[in-house]
Parts: C-alpha cells; structure tokens; sequence
C-alpha cells in the first residue's frame, strides 16, 4: 500500500486541507456576497492550488490536473513509489439532510484498477455555513475501497455509476483489501443488472402491448 494512506499521513493531509480552507479569505469573500452555490467548485481550485501544502513534499513526486471534463477526478498525485492517485474532491454542506454524489463509473474503475499501482480516491470536505460563518468541521481522504460497501451504492447510469448513499454517513474500514472491496463491487453489480434487465423486460412487454392497439 502507498505510504499516502498511512494513518499518520492521513491525518496530516486532513488537517492541512481543513486549516488551509478554514483560512481562506475568497470564500469568507463570497460568503458577504451571499454567493453559497459556487463554494463546492471553489474548494477545488483552493485545494489545487495548494497541493504541496496539503500532501507531505517528502512523498509527492509529481502533481497533474484534469485536461477534459470526463476526467475521473480534479487531481493526481504521483507518489515517491510511483503508486498513481486519481483524487476527487467532493463537498457536503452538514445541514442538508441528504446528499448521494457521483464518485465514477464502474467501468472507469475496472479500466483503472487493471493496473495494481493505480488509486482512485476521495477528498470529502465536510462544512457548515451558518448567518454567512463558514467553518469545515472535517475532511475525509481515503481510497474508495476502503469506504465500508453499505455506505456506497450503484447509481443507474450507463454500465453503473458508484455512489455514496448518503454524505453523512462515510464509515472507513481500513483492513478491506482491495481484492476484497472488488468481490463486493461486482457481486452488487450482479444484483442491479438482474434489476436492469427485469424493468427493460416489463418495458418491452408494455411497448408491446401497446403496438396490439395499432
């Protein structure tokens, strides 16, 4: 495993993410304008900017940025080991009840996974904004597979999209491996596919039936 998730390493990054967007004056800046929608896109472009902040220099040996749209994720870090991490950083406002964001397809993460080396992980900023104080209590980095499977679901979009089911809730389990994490995946992906292919057949039955009325 990349020295990037050890639990002391973790931490670090955690923290510095939260002070780093904890001090940031363009987001106190568009808070007085009352300009809440854009924060999410804004973390972003904060995080980005400081990523040598953020990611202990020591373990970094290279940074990317996205160069299209349907790019997996904002960010990569190349680390000292050459391990490859595709990070995506996701926003959750605390004092909304529910929250299910896209994480990837299935079908970006199987390409992905092909090569042992490669990690698709998430940087989940969790905040509060409250008469325009804006505070982020928490931050989350962590490989997907290491997001306990009842916290994830699979969204139907294409093949599959990966999903958290609910943003206030991400419990980590560390000791899964990733072979594990895999098993799970395309046992879940078994059980929506049945679920894909008995609604196409009751819509191809109800396209039928209405053909009977011609």
């Amino acid at each position: 495993m990349s020295k990037l998730y050890d639990a002391s390493v973790i931490k670090t990054i955690e923290e510095n993410t939260k002070t780093i967007l904890n001090d940031n004056n363009e987001i106190k800046e568009k808070l007085s304008k009352n300009d809440v929608r854009s924060i999410g896109k804004l973390f972003e472009e904060i995080i980005k900017n400081n990523l040598l902040e953020i990611f202990p220099t020591d373990l970094v040996k290279e940074t990317r940025f996205k160069n299209s749209r349907k790019s997996m994720a904002d960010f990569t870090v190349v680390d000292c080991d050459n391990f490859i991490h595709i990070i995506d950083v996701k926003s959750h406002r605390l004092d909304t009840k529910f929250n299910m964001p896209n994480l990837t397809s299935v079908e970006k993460l199987k390409e992905l996974y092909k090569t042992n080396n490669n990690y698709f992980s998430i940087l989940l900023v969790k905040y509060t904004i409250d008469k325009n104080i804006f505070v982020v209590s928490d931050v989350i980095f962590t490989p997907v597979e290491n997001i306990e499977f009842d916290c994830l679901t699979i969204g139907a979009l294409g093949k599959g999209q990966i999903q958290l089911r609910n943003s206030n809730r991400v419990c980590l389990n560390f000791q899964v491996t990733r072979q594990q994490f895999l098993k799970s995946l395309y046992t879940k992906l078994m059980g929506y596919y049945d679920k894909q292919i008995n609604k196409s057949q009751k819509s191809k039955i109800e396209c039928k039936n209405f053909l009977k009325t011609f």
